[in-house]
């Protein structure tokens, strides 16, 4: 009965297969592919000291805290990893990274717009499109596409689905594009991290200093 019905239908059958072809081939030829390149990494913790360290060190970090009033915040990573600051170190002027690529996923115009005109602010309202930025504003168009790009997230890994470490990822239609860039990315970021550590510490080290004149001018005085 089953095969005398399928029989019965076969021109209905197959003018739906025949559909079914040539939909998936129009879908498969018009879409484009996202891929999706994620890692996974722990923030060093500034509270956390390891035996080999200097623990003048680790007080540097804490007296520059209080020094500068600084406080660290359990989101303070999401809006650093996001900052324009931070992002320029990671797309501008790195030899690790296609630009040509880069430029395929974010396409920027030639021309340029003045600074202070109508369009200038239309564009800045949000009115008009920016068709012909400068070159500051090419910048911040990368960088804008570049975050809607990137995906910021705490790590839900294991069975409490609790963790202290961050899961980044990249969406392009390029899948080494996308691992290369999240890989920049954190690699860019510790040596940011590795660079304002030495920086509190010199300038720790330069307080120290001070207060220690100062305490051995009124000694002798």
């Amino acid at each position: 009965a089953f095969l005398r019905c399928v029989w019965f239908h076969k021109f209905s059958l197959l003018i739906l297969v025949i559909l079914s072809v040539l939909v998936y081939i129009m879908y498969s030829t018009t879409i484009t592919p996202t891929y999706k390149a994620e890692t996974v990494f722990e923030k060093p913790s500034q509270k956390s000291t390891k035996r080999n360290e200097n623990p003048f060190v680790q007080s540097s970090m804490v007296l520059s805290n209080i020094l500068t009033g600084s406080t660290v915040k359990s989101d303070s990573f999401f809006s650093e990893i996001r900052s324009d600051s931070f992002l320029k170190t990671v797309i501008l002027n790195n030899s690790k990274l296609d630009s040509q690529t880069m430029r395929q996923f974010c396409p920027l115009p030639s021309k340029e717009t003045a600074q202070f005109s109508l369009r200038s602010l239309l564009i800045s309202l949000g009115i008009s499109e920016n068709k012909s930025p400068s070159e500051s504003q090419k910048i911040s168009l990368l960088l804008g596409c570049v975050n809607n790009m990137l995906g910021v997230d705490l790590d839900d890994y294991g069975p409490k689905k609790k963790s202290s470490a961050y899961r980044l990822s990249i969406e392009s239609g390029d899948p080494d594009f996308s691992a290369n860039l999240v890989n920049q990315i954190v690699e860019k970021y510790f040596i940011r991290l590795e660079k304002k550590r030495d920086q509190d510490f010199q300038n720790v080290k330069k307080y120290l200093s001070k207060v220690i004149t100062e305490a051995q001018r009124e000694y002798a005085e």
